[in-house]
């Protein structure tokens, strides 16, 4: 088990994320984070890693092919929704058990309930949590769900692995399941772009879609538009003659799916 390994280290990345948000408060993340994105904050234009921490790095859109890159996006994506659209991730009410390798968040709030629970050692280890009640608990990160008694439950966990558990069903997450999951890809081009952007999308079955541009401080650009997915192949193209030059996200959703797509304009 090596850290250093990429996969590995992306899979850890997911592990530590789900403690990053589950801990109240504002976050930051560094440029394209949420796809492991592993060059130096000082790399220099010329790839030296000096004091440049002010220059330009380059955007690495390969990343977005890369399954296991998109694996830890997705996980992004959900606790970004959490924090974002359920009052518990606001409480004042948590604790923390994070000074040993295995290490536990719990939230409390009158409605509802979460524990955190990861393995961020190196080895295999077995570990028993305390949970705020018993009864059923759903695995936002899997199928499974476990039943609490006596007010704790023993996990074997190898290396590198969490779990985020709710006492509350209805909201393990229905809203941030990704596109392609319910059969929706999404092709967004030219990036860099200049004075369109063309976006093809392709589905198994009708959907409506609500496409709209957002900056990079999280405003919506311009009007938002919905898309009737009637045929299994739709092309639109924006006109984007009008934005400065930049970076901004396409915001692609339906009722039950969302999906974010990094562009640039030049």
């Amino acid at each position: 088990y090596n850290v250093k390994n990429l996969a590995t280290a992306l899979k850890r990345n997911e592990m530590a994320t789900v403690f990053f948000f589950s801990i109240p408060g504002p976050k930051m993340i560094w440029q394209f984070g949420e796809l492991g994105y592993d060059l130096s904050i000082n790399r220099c234009v010329d790839g030296q890693v000096r004091d440049c921490r002010l220059d330009r790095k380059p955007i690495l859109w390969g990343y977005q092919n890369q399954s296991n890159r998109v694996s830890l996006s997705d996980v992004y994506a959900k606790m970004i929704d959490l924090k974002v659209n359920h009052d518990l991730w606001e409480t004042e009410d948590f604790g923390l058990d994070v000074t040993g390798p295995l290490k536990t968040i719990n939230l409390n709030s009158a409605t509802q309930n979460a524990v955190a629970i990861g393995n961020f050692d190196v080895t295999s280890a077995s570990t028993t949590v305390d949970f705020q009640h018993d009864g059923v608990w759903y695995d936002v990160f899997g199928s499974d769900s476990i039943t609490v008694s006596n007010g704790s439950y023993t996990f074997n966990m190898e290396p590198g692995a969490y779990h985020l558990f709710l006492d509350d069903k209805s909201d393990v997450i229905s809203s941030i399941t990704s596109l392609e999951e319910i059969g929706i890809s999404i092709n967004v081009f030219p990036n860099p772009a200049i004075d369109v952007l063309n976006v093809s999308l392709s589905s198994d079955k009708g959907q409506e879609l609500t496409i709209q541009i957002i900056d990079i401080q999280g405003r919506q650009i311009g009007e938002k538009r919905m898309v009737d997915m009637n045929k299994s192949e739709v092309k639109e193209v924006l006109d984007i003659v009008n934005l400065a030059s930049g970076y901004y996200f396409l915001s692609v959703s339906t009722g039950v799916a969302a999906g974010t797509y990094p562009f640039f304009v030049e």
